[in-house]
């Protein structure tokens, strides 16, 4: 802090008890993680008015750096919000808690703030009521609960990347409604802990297969890792950390009873700072969406696309497509890239020659290795039987961005169908002819994804002759 600052802290130094307490904001601690999330300097125009009656300028009453955000509010008629114009994503890793400086304004009221994870949930905590007209730093505690949550995955954990969305002020019952609050220098609080990497984004348990996790421990302590699928199969790996440093834990892709986790598998890593072999209450804890995925065992099922050739026996038929091979994959050396751009339409591609056709084999699933570019774009892929019907499905969003296998259930009626005898059913011997992506609203009209494996499953049933 600066002597000028000091001065003016010193200024308004509070009789409290017969004691002189002096308000001033923390300086910066060593668990603190720099740079900070925000620290107003380019304010006001990186922040905007999102509901209520409120104004955003800049103040040279700072915390910290030359300027603070200055935030004149009026209540009366329902809280005032604001908004990053840009997303502020928080710095990747494990937090206990948020600091940020308050300069209020004598008033009751209450100032709030959101968090959003990386699943669209969004998590509401209380910073504090603005009455002290001196600088101070609060701090919100994300161990403990926030005020509420909502939306996402719903499973109440802060999954990384994260982002501050929204900061709000309401009035506290009789309280004057308008007034002006200064905010400063918003951080995050680690301990050294970091999130949790898979090293492998995809394996298959049924031919031997397994995985390990890594993350580094800024303390000793004790950890749980909770390993869930979408079914809701559940693997817990914990342990105690008796020096800081890198910590390996592996998995066989099982749950504690022997059965395999399927799909896209989401982690969560809690851990406290007392080795005792006993988890805290309240733990830290931080989640990770698609740490790994789970290949399910392929049974009975015909391969149809494996890729190998780096889309050398594909061409794009319509919209802006490049395609070419690449070494993330769930099988063999390669799988198919395909950057688009579907701003002007879908992106198409076609095989270059006479598609492969699965066996005479009656087939209940198609089932599609598919890598995301976290878009919330569309992948569709038509099937052609042998009397030339098409049928076209969807597959899945392009949201994941992380190997995963999506089913295409053939029982269920296609998106639509054209051509051939119009019967409405899958005449073998079948075909994948076309794979295309269309855009979804607004979002990002451009990116890639990655494809692989795509098979016919079926249950043992073959189609009969004569």
């Amino acid at each position: 802090m600066g002597y000028a600052k000091f001065l003016a802290a010193a200024a308004s130094i509070a009789m409290t008890a017969g004691l002189l307490t002096a308000l001033v904001a923390e300086p910066a601690s060593a668990d603190e993680i720099s740079p900070p999330v925000e620290n107003f300097e380019a304010s006001p125009t990186t922040w905007a008015v999102s509901a209520g009656s409120a104004v955003v300028a800049q103040s040279p009453d700072a915390s910290e750096g030359a300027r603070s955000l200055s935030l004149a509010y009026d209540v009366s008629g329902g809280q005032a919000e604001i908004q990053p114009v840009s997303s502020l994503v928080v710095p990747s890793g494990l937090y206990s808690a948020l600091k940020l400086d308050l300069k209020g304004d004598g008033t009751w009221n209450t100032v709030y703030l959101t968090m959003t994870d990386s699943t669209g949930e969004v998590f509401i905590y209380r910073v504090d009521s603005i009455n002290v007209t001196t600088w101070k730093t609060v701090t919100v505690d994300l161990t403990k609960a926030p005020v509420s949550s909502a939306g996402g995955n719903a499973d109440k954990v802060l999954d990384g990347p994260i982002a501050l969305t929204k900061i709000y002020l309401t009035r506290n019952g009789s309280q004057p409604p308008t007034g002006t609050v200064l905010l400063d220098n918003i951080r995050v609080v680690g301990d050294g802990w970091s999130v949790p990497a898979s090293s492998r984004s995809y394996f298959t348990p049924s031919n031997g297969e397994s995985t390990s996790f890594t993350f580094s421990a800024g303390s000793v302590g004790d950890y749980a890792l909770q390993l869930k699928d979408s079914s809701g199969r559940v693997r817990v790996l914990s342990g105690t950390v008796s020096a800081a440093g890198t910590q390996s834990v592996d998995w066989d892709g099982k749950d504690a009873g022997g059965s395999q986790l399927l799909g896209v598998v989401n982690a969560v890593l809690s851990y406290d700072s007392v080795p005792d072999g006993v988890l805290a209450a309240q733990p830290v804890s931080g989640g990770v969406v698609g740490i790994t995925t789970v290949a399910e065992p392929v049974g009975a099922a015909a391969l149809l696309l494996d890729f190998e050739d780096s889309g050398a026996s594909w061409k794009k038929t319509a919209g802006s497509v490049t395609l070419g091979g690449s070494t993330s994959r769930t099988q063999g050396a390669t799988s198919l890239s395909l950057a688009y751009d579907v701003s002007g339409g879908p992106a198409e591609i076609r095989p270059v020659a006479t598609p492969i056709s699965a066996p005479m084999n009656a087939f209940s699933a198609l089932k599609v290795d598919l890598k995301g570019d976290g878009t919330w774009n569309t992948v569709y892929l038509n099937v052609t039987d042998a009397t030339g019907e098409v049928f076209n499905y969807r597959v899945d969003s392009m949201n994941v961005t992380t190997w995963k296998t999506v089913s295409v259930d053939l029982t269920v009626a296609p998106s639509t169908t054209s051509g051939g005898n119009a019967d409405k059913v899958l005449d073998a011997p079948i075909a994948v002819t076309k794979i295309y992506l269309t855009r979804n609203g607004t979002q990002p009209a451009t990116g890639t994804i990655f494809l692989d494996n795509i098979r016919a499953v079926g249950d043992g049933w073959t189609s009969p002759t004569s």
